[in-house]
């Protein structure tokens, strides 16, 4: 009533962290979000003059704490001690809104991994086709010929390629067969020396100078 809350119920106070009798004439307002002011002005208005506003519109308080709650509120104005004033009736649906965006966040996901799912298995076609053509291409060569060591790290390339869209696969669908990923002890030493040979020959200004223990 003239901005100012004239009574509220045990729950509410329990709600915003308050003791109680301690909301006994703050400001109406001063509850709400700062980001909410202009809707709750308009929602306000309406209600005042009578405008029917849709029921349980959701609105951001802040608790005593500082820690923001999503509520939904219904209101309607109400003689109080013979004078105007608004009942408003708020019910914390804050775990509800959490749960909401999880789900939309799993949702996305699923998009995405549909999405990579779908790439990875391009991809695989792609290299496919580059397989197919290295190896006739090999066979052709004989291993002192230049071009038999470069078709070689082609096919190196494309191992890795494939191994990357295996993970990619593994992420978008982990209950796919094709993308399952496989856990079990691996050597080291023999992933970076395969790294380290094919970057040191796609980068000739590169010598690489291995030491072991």
């Amino acid at each position: 009533q003239d901005g100012k809350i004239k009574f509220q119920n045990r729950h509410t106070e329990i709600m915003l962290d308050y003791s109680p009798g301690e909301l006994s004439e703050m400001e109406y307002c001063n509850l709400f979000h700062p980001d909410e002011e202009k809707k709750m002005k308009k929602i306000h208005d309406e209600i005042n003059k009578g405008i029917q506003v849709p029921p349980g519109f959701t609105v951001r308080l802040v608790r005593k704490d500082g820690e923001t709650i999503w509520t939904q509120l219904n209101g309607i104005f109400i003689a109080w001690e013979k004078r105007p004033a608004l009942l408003a009736i708020f019910r914390d649906i804050t775990r509800q809104r959490h749960l909401e965006n999880q789900l939309i966040q799993s949702q996305k996901m699923e998009a995405i991994g549909g999405l990579a799912s779908g790439i990875a298995h391009d991809i695989n076609n792609i290299l496919g086709g580059i397989q197919g053509n290295v190896s006739m291409l090999l066979q052709e060569k004989s291993p002192n010929e230049p071009d038999h060591r470069k078709l070689a790290d082609i096919e190196t390339y494309i191992k890795s390629g494939t191994g990357l869209t295996r993970r990619l696969l593994g992420f978008a669908r982990p209950g796919d067969k094709d993308g399952k990923a496989e856990i079990k002890p691996v050597e080291l030493t023999a992933i970076v020396d395969e790294t380290v040979r094919i970057f040191a020959r796609a980068h000739k200004g590169i010598r690489v100078m291995p030491e072991y223990e």
